[in-house]
């Protein structure tokens, strides 16, 4: 049998290190093997631990903790009882933006965070959503322009405007050249009635995308939004010429 094989190889690795994280990583896959997931996730806890006191192991302990989280994301969309499967899915989540938060620049950075967005919007924790969004927004800095971007369409999808676009706003400091980070910013600042704030935002929507008729319609609405605010009637008559033409 090839799992007692590698457990009594495992526990002669044991006798000679007791503090090496692969040791407890081994027991936790012969527990996984054995669909023992309790005792898996207790060898996985020690081998974390023990890897996050080495600053050689950053990586290892980074691949523990996914390894932990995705196994914990499997295992809940298991459980029948919703209260212990979103106990247990948010565990997963906070690993990952654990995991995320240690270096978000990182090229895996953004794909933690959106495990991370993923879950908390399955279970609709608003506690999670906002240990998640609320950094982001704080200070964007650390942060790529695609994890910006993430956290901007969760918020849109939730109907969270001001934070959505902030972190549009966000994103766009990073890469300016987002069509959709642009085009939406733009069409959620004139649903704000704010139409003079799209101007820039417009003409470099008109720069990557020219030929989107959505595009063409959404300076054509923010110009109609400018000319009605216009109480120079000359203006106004200029600007509704424009939308016209």
């Amino acid at each position: 049998n090839k799992v007692d094989s590698a457990e009594a190889m495992a526990k002669e690795a044991y006798v000679l290190d007791r503090r090496s994280p692969f040791i407890y990583n081994a027991f936790a896959q012969i527990a996984k093997a054995r669909q023992n997931y309790d005792e898996m996730f207790r060898q996985l806890d020690r081998a974390i631990e023990l890897a996050s006191k080495d600053t050689a192991l950053v990586e290892t302990s980074m691949q523990l903790r996914t390894q932990y989280a995705s196994t914990m994301q499997e295992r809940a969309m298991q459980e029948t009882d919703v209260a212990k499967r979103n106990e247990m899915l948010g565990r997963a989540a906070r690993l990952y933006l654990a995991v995320g938060a240690a270096n978000p620049a990182s090229t895996d950075g953004p794909a933690y965070y959106s495990a991370a967005l993923d879950i908390a919007m399955l279970t609709q924790d608003q506690t999670l959503i906002g240990e998640i969004i609320n950094p982001l927004i704080e200070d964007p800095t650390p942060y790529p322009d695609l994890t910006l971007l993430l956290g901007a369409e969760t918020m849109r999808m939730v109907n969270k405007q001001e934070q959505a676009m902030a972190l549009y706003r966000g994103a766009l400091s990073k890469n300016p050249n987002i069509r959709d980070a642009n085009f939406f910013l733009t069409y959620m600042l004139l649903e704000a009635k704010k139409p003079t704030e799209t101007t820039e935002l417009l003409d470099r929507l008109m720069q990557l995308d020219p030929g989107n008729p959505d595009n063409i319609m959404m300076r054509a609405m923010a110009v109609r939004a400018v000319a009605e605010a216009e109480r120079d009637t000359r203006k106004r008559a200029d600007l509704i010429r424009q939308v016209n033409t």
